[in-house]
């Protein structure tokens, strides 16, 4: 029985424009897969490539002190916001009105691996673009270029080109967002898996 969330509670956005400054957002634990840093570095490039945008980060983790010190370094402090936990609802907030989401998760060094991110899930079925890795059961869900974007692990530029690529093309994304609206409520929504499973014991129950 798969992960998954309850779609009735993720009400559909139609596409929007990219707005100015981009709005990125993150929804994950500060921890060494979940690729943080590889987001961070690709905000550096982005605004080398002068490139307008805010990151809010929602979630806290054992690398926070870490990131703030590379934000620091990279000059990022009027582009990256570190909210912490957030409420549900403050949540949605920012679902609603983030241009691309950006989860660019990786094996960490522990080895310590992602399944389907939740958050993915949830940016999908909310109808935000979303961008993440070819990294453990993440392809399960994000489709490369059918229904979001997959890049390598620890890819920066490669992450960094997409956004570009994204804002500059300015593609019409109707297709794609209703895609992984699809995707989700066919495959992950948490519902249909228990109904599915309840189902299955009962067959067997009476096999």
């Amino acid at each position: 029985m798969r992960v998954g969330i309850d779609t009735d509670n993720f009400h559909f956005r139609p596409a929007k424009p990219i707005g100015s400054p981009i709005q990125l957002l993150t929804i994950a634990r500060l921890t060494d897969k979940k690729g943080i840093f590889t987001s961070l570095e690709a905000c550096r490039i982005l605004k080398e490539r002068g490139y307008h945008f805010i990151y809010n980060v929602l979630g806290n983790g054992p690398q926070r002190d870490e990131v703030e010190e590379t934000i620091a370094r990279y000059g990022l402090q009027q582009n990256v916001i570190l909210h912490g936990f957030q409420s549900p609802q403050v949540i949605n907030d920012f679902l609603q009105k983030s241009d691309i989401f950006m989860l660019p998760s990786q094996t960490a060094e522990d080895g310590d691996m992602e399944g389907v991110p939740v958050a993915l899930m949830e940016a999908m079925a909310r109808g935000i673009p979303v961008i993440s890795t070819w990294h453990s059961g993440i392809p399960e869900l994000v489709e490369d270029g059918h229904n979001g974007w997959l890049i390598k692990e620890k890819d920066a530029a490669g992450l960094a080109d997409v956004i570009a690529k994204i804002v500059d093309e300015k593609p019409d994304l109707t297709p794609m967002l209703q895609a992984a609206r699809r995707k989700v409520e066919q495959e992950f929504d948490k519902n249909k898996s228990y109904d599915s499973l309840i189902r299955l014991i009962s067959g067997q129950l009476h096999a």
